[in-house]
């Protein structure tokens, strides 16, 4: 394998390993913020309800604003 790929194939697993911090966090943030169908970490099916978690409409509503 050239050197030029097998550095840009590290960087791109670097950065892949990098984002995995953060894609619970964007999860958690979407589902939260925008009822929408949201996949960083986990797959839904079609129509599954969203807002399990969510008490109430505050933070939805303060994206809308």
């Amino acid at each position: 394998m050239p050197d030029v790929l097998k550095e840009i194939l590290d960087i791109a697993k670097q950065m892949q390993s990098e984002r995995h911090n953060f894609e619970n966090l964007w999860q958690a943030v979407g589902e939260f913020v925008h009822f929408t169908k949201q996949e960083f970490t986990e797959n839904r099916t079609q129509g599954e309800v969203l807002t399990n978690h969510v008490m109430d409409a505050t933070a939805n509503k303060a994206a809308k604003a």
